[in-house]
């Protein structure tokens, strides 16, 4: 018993000597744990950030793709555009120099209508009511009135 209590004596002041380098460890492994952790929350992060930046790059690319369609396009859309815009021109010369041209030419043949004198109603007598009603129209002074 005596021996085991010596043994139990060492192992006691083994673990007592051994204490500060036993917490200095731990506390390394505390701080590298620590140090993984922000480690591995920084990959997440940069990774979220790199699978953003090849999204937009897929964007750019489908962007760079179809800008170079629609510049390959430009000439073929342009000629359709001036090829109508020449038909127009053509159709506005052809009625130009035709309907609006003999229209212009009748306008400078035709003289203005002299203006209409407007009639005194005092230079015509009232027609009688029994004038009126031989002809069988209504009697009274506006329906006379309205007949002058």
């Amino acid at each position: 018993e005596h021996t085991l209590a010596r043994l139990l004596a060492g192992f006691d002041e083994a673990l007592a000597l051994s204490a500060p380098a036993r917490d200095e460890r731990a506390a390394v492994v505390q701080a590298a744990q620590t140090a993984a952790e922000a480690a591995e929350q920084e990959v997440a992060a940069r990774t979220e950030e790199l699978r953003a930046a090849q999204e937009a790059a897929k964007a750019g690319a489908s962007a760079v793709k179809a800008a170079h369609k629609a510049v390959g396009n430009w000439l073929r859309d342009s000629k359709v555009l001036m090829d109508g815009f020449d038909q127009l021109s053509e159709q506005v010369a052809s009625l130009t120099s035709g309907p609006l041209l003999a229209f212009a030419e009748l306008k400078e043949l035709t003289h203005e209508p002299e203006p209409i004198e407007e009639i005194d109603a005092a230079a015509f007598p009232k027609v009688a009511a029994a004038e009126v009603a031989e002809v069988g129209l209504e009697t009274g002074t506006d329906a006379v009135e309205a007949t002058c």
